[in-house]
């Protein structure tokens, strides 16, 4: 009785963890390529700007429509968290881009988003 219980209570708990299928979608699709910033007098780069890519093989055939689907969706702020990782992640792997900043565009609408 006690381990039918907490069987219960793990997936009960492991379907409140469950990502949604989007943001899962979007971590196995979603890609980034990273945009030198250029100093124009040294030559050197001061930072990247993550440009994000893959969307197309979500459905979407601009970025702005992905971020409109997750925003319809209430899920724009879990977007952009998973944006953010997967960035950062990309980011981290190049070796050219140490000491480098990383510039990171957001959908402003997740200033106001409720999740």
């Amino acid at each position: 009785m006690l381990s039918q219980t907490l069987t219960l209570e793990h997936e009960e708990e492991r379907g409140r963890k469950a990502e949604d299928p989007f943001l899962t979608a979007v971590r196995s699709t979603i890609r980034y390529a990273f945009q030198p910033i250029v100093n124009i007098t040294s030559g050197s780069s001061y930072g990247f700007e993550a440009l994000l890519r893959g969307q197309e093989g979500l459905g979407f055939t601009t970025i702005t429509s992905l971020f409109d689907y997750a925003h319809e969706r209430g899920l724009l702020h879990r977007l952009e968290l998973t944006l953010r990782e997967l960035a950062i992640q990309g980011f981290l792997s190049i070796k050219a881009t140490r000491g480098c900043r990383l510039f990171f565009n957001l959908d402003n609408r997740v200033l106001d988003a409720p999740d």
